[in-house]
């Protein structure tokens, strides 16, 4: 004789669903206010409600940009004569 199966409560599992799907629609509406870092996909607003001023960009001046380009420059030399050495 087959076991008896007890009825299934549609009400409860609808009710359960709703709620669940409520819950990550919270989360999931949670998420789009933080922006992520380095991502321009989401908004900038912030889940805390306090509003920073936008950072500035740093720039590089020209005299700082050569220095930066003389110094690989020297690295690459150096990498350079010392692959020509061991080979």
């Amino acid at each position: 004789m087959p076991a008896q199966r007890e009825p299934v409560d549609l009400t409860r599992i609808l009710k359960q669903l709703r709620e669940e799907r409520d819950r990550l629609d919270t989360a999931i509406a949670a998420l789009e206010t933080v922006k992520a870092p380095g991502s321009k996909r989401f908004s900038h607003a912030r889940s805390t409600g306090t509003q920073h001023p936008p950072r500035r960009t740093r720039r590089l001046s020209p005299e700082g940009r050569r220095r930066i380009s003389l110094a690989a420059k020297r690295r690459w030399a150096m990498h350079r004569k010392k692959a020509k050495a061991t080979a």
